[in-house]
């Protein structure tokens, strides 16, 4: 994918590579992304010795998430995790985004639960803990699996972000 020069984000060819910070630097403001896959997924996770996501743990994040700050205007992070179909984030979910707002993050963007899973405002961290579906990849015929968009009984969310220097993102 380097190769190509699309930049890619969250996967690796080990663990250290998948756990890379994206930097995105626009008109003087930098903006980090860091990626996870939660364990409960059930996703392919990166190791040492071989390829995959970025596995959440939550406190790695938290180191990596003050480390990044040191470098960046802004923290965004990205997490694939949640139950599906689950109108509502974990408890467990809600905690580990107050501990991801404390270590410096200032927007948090959930997917997984294919539903809309609420937002709230963490001391300035925007929270949203899924974005619900756009596009989902669940329809078969036989062996092959059809993508299909929104569906009238789905939504989804599209966060819009102002960044600035010196300020949290609105």
């Amino acid at each position: 994918i380097a190769a190509t020069g699309v930049q890619q984000l969250g996967a690796g060819r080990n663990t250290q590579e998948a756990a890379q910070p994206l930097i995105h630097e626009q008109d003087g403001i930098t903006i980090g992304l860091l990626a996870y896959a939660d364990r409960e997924c059930g996703a392919v996770y990166a190791s040492t010795e071989k390829p995959g996501v970025n596995p959440f743990d939550v406190e790695q994040a938290v180191t990596e998430i003050k480390a990044l700050k040191s470098r960046v205007d802004h923290v965004v992070l990205l997490i694939h995790w949640g139950e599906e179909r689950i109108l509502l984030p974990s408890p467990k979910q809600r905690d580990w985004a107050r501990r991801l707002s404390a270590a410096g993050a200032d927007i948090l963007i959930g997917h997984h639960a294919h539903v809309l899973q609420g937002y709230e405002n963490i001391d300035g961290m925007h929270a949203f803990y899924s974005l619900g579906n756009f596009m989902m990849a669940d329809i078969y015929k036989g062996q092959v699996r059809r993508v299909r968009y929104c569906r009238d009984n789905y939504l989804t969310a599209v966060p819009i972000f102002s960044f600035r220097k010196g300020a949290r993102p609105k």
